[in-house]
């Protein structure tokens, strides 16, 4: 049953990225719903992975983190982004999940990874929030 809600999730992340269309800053071409397949087949590099952090688009963002998270990506370019979303140093869309959520994604991303200070430095309420960041 819980494999099944992860497919859905993933389903309903795949047709959010695809109504989103072409993502400012990662190229005319490349919409979301293409960056989502990518992701999904791990047909990326820590490049890809660093243009896709600072994307317009909060979907792509999000299934970037979730996919650094899983696939335990190390690379040093790949977390100092995820360090910069995590501090609130990147600029990122007020629509939809926004700045705040983002930054609570990316910590969960930072803790997954072992990288933990920025979890430690928060309270008991902001601790919560991160550690249901991925259910």
């Amino acid at each position: 049953m819980e494999n099944l809600q992860k497919v859905k999730l993933r389903e309903h992340i795949l047709l959010i990225s695809a109504l989103a269309g072409p993502i400012q800053g990662v190229g005319i071409m490349e919409s979301a719903f293409k960056i989502a397949k990518e992701i999904s087949e791990q047909q990326y590099t820590s490049e890809d992975i660093c243009k896709y952090l600072n994307s317009a688009s909060i979907s792509v963002v999000y299934q970037t983190l979730k996919e650094i998270a899983e696939r335990s990506l190390q690379e040093e370019n790949i977390l100092n982004e995820v360090k910069a979303i995590a501090m609130g140093e990147r600029e990122i869309s007020g629509k939809g999940l926004g700045a705040t959520t983002m930054r609570i994604i990316a910590i969960a991303t930072l803790k997954e990874l072992g990288h933990s200070a920025l979890f430690d430095s928060l309270d008991a309420d902001d601790k919560n929030l991160v550690m249901g960041a991925f259910l």
